[in-house]
């Protein structure tokens, strides 16, 4: 979009802030419903994708999915750094009460 338009165009933020967080909404609702069926993956790449829909999402029902994901991690400094970073998430959404 040129300046020219941008001036002459009233743009509705909140319309379309209101539209990127019904996307945003509907893409972390496919995402968590995705998570069960996750199992093919590498424990590492389940567990990222696992604590970030908990961050995403602030749900605490996700962080027991991400703790048994950690646990299955081979490496264990990428477990215990896992492990340490699903403890951060249950302090912070502790904190945020």
């Amino acid at each position: 979009m040129d300046a020219t338009n941008q001036e002459n165009t009233p743009i509705d933020s909140n319309s379309e802030d209101n539209q990127l967080n019904a996307t945003k909404k509907r893409a972390l609702e496919a995402l968590v419903a995705l998570l069960p069926q996750l199992d093919s993956l590498e424990p590492e790449q389940k567990y990222r994708i696992c604590i970030d829909a908990v961050r995403f999402t602030d749900n605490k029902s996700l962080v027991d999915a991400a703790l048994d994901t950690a646990l299955k991690i081979g490496d264990l400094e990428t477990q215990a750094n896992a492990l340490l970073e699903v403890v951060a998430e249950i302090n912070y959404l502790q904190e945020s009460r």
